[in-house]
């Protein structure tokens, strides 16, 4: 019995391995599909156990699994084609940022309903108040059977209504703080799609999440207009940007060498924080002044970071402050809490951000 329980496990983490054992990025794309496959498995459990309570449950997050699955692995085979260094993650923001707008479409689809029932509300109810204020005129001390069921009909509609609000704001609720929190968790700990390109899916996705998910730049206004410290954020030129932005980049950036001296400069005060840190925990003897690649190589295999192959100068140094605890905000971070504000802003001309802070 153990040995079989072991198998399916043992299978289920050898043969993604084995089947992408070409690719030079093989183990992310293992992992993506090992978790494909459990998550998959552990929601279609849980719901073959919800169905016998709501009818249908099954089955519609079997197709609904499938798609999402099908919808991530689209993007991740488009995405090996190009020079991605980290074409899972960027697969999965992709997909995220689908999902997100799908859910959005159907909480307005259901917003624009329950207004329709308003206006059905009053049309239903205008002639049973009508005629209930008649049968009242010709019977005052009388309740006549109109006004009776007037009363009902009108009862009617409040519950259905009161229903629909307590169910629809306890969803929101619990899922906004139970998510938040775990993104919140999650994020210091794992450090979440550190290094994606913020941007949106290909076509035919790029049309509708446009509208629904603010761009990078849109994401700094959103965030920085709750900080009063930053008032005058969005009024800047790209240039001279006061918008708060991630301290990581884009993991497929330029290399060091390709950085403007301007930008070399400003990219080395990041790493000095890091030299400060290793120095402080013992067994590392300050770096002299040097060209920022060697830098970079040295503060990694001071770290224990691997080489990695295909990054930008600048997520490399983000790594290094992760490593080292002192890590900023990225920029999937200062989207996410975009996502959680109300008003989006007037779309502006942006550009990237190849140093950050």
């Amino acid at each position: 019995m153990l040995g079989g329980a072991y198998i399916p496990g043992f299978l289920m983490a050898i043969l993604p391995l084995w089947f992408f054992r070409g690719e030079t990025r093989a183990g992310d794309i293992a992992l993506a599909v090992e978790c494909w496959l459990l998550g998959e498995t552990g929601l279609l459990l849980l719901m073959k156990r919800y169905d016998t309570v709501r009818r249908g449950a099954f089955r519609t997050a079997l197709g609904l699994g499938i798609a999402c699955a099908a919808l991530y692995f689209s993007f991740l085979s488009r995405l090996l084609a190009t020079n991605t260094p980290i074409p899972a993650e960027q697969a999965s923001f992709w997909t995220m940022e689908v999902i997100f707008s799908a859910l959005s479409l159907c909480w307005v689809f259901m917003l624009v309903l329950a207004a329709g029932t308003w206006v059905l509300h009053a049309r239903c109810l205008a002639p049973l108040h009508l005629a209930s204020n008649k049968s009242q005129k010709a019977e005052p001390e009388a309740s006549t059977p109109q006004f009776a069921k007037y009363a009902r009909a009108r009862a009617a509609f409040c519950t259905a209504r009161l229903s629909l609000a307590v169910s629809a704001s306890m969803i929101s609720l619990v899922t906004v703080f139970l998510w938040a929190g775990a993104f919140s968790f999650a994020n210091k700990s794992f450090n979440l799609l550190a290094g994606v390109n913020i941007s949106y899916p290909p076509p035919p996705f790029y049309s509708i999440t446009r509208l629904i998910v603010p761009s990078a730049k849109q994401a700094r206004y959103l965030v920085s207009k709750a900080d009063k410290n930053k008032a005058n954020c969005g009024k800047d030129s790209d240039e001279d940007n006061s918008c708060e932005a991630g301290s990581d980049a884009p993991a497929e950036g330029p290399p060091c060498a390709a950085l403007s001296p301007t930008d070399q400069d400003t990219l080395q005060k990041r790493p000095n924080k890091v030299e400060q840190v290793l120095v402080a925990n013992g067994g590392f003897t300050p770096l002299p002044v040097e060209d920022l690649q060697s830098r970079i190589e040295k503060l990694n295999k001071a770290a224990g970071i691997k080489p990695r192959p295909g990054y930008g100068c600048v997520i490399r140094v983000y790594l290094l402050e992760n490593k080292a605890g002192i890590a900023e905000h990225t920029e999937f971070h200062v989207l996410a809490r975009a996502l959680l504000l109300a008003r989006r802003p007037t779309p502006k001309r942006s550009s990237p951000v190849m140093v950050g802070k």
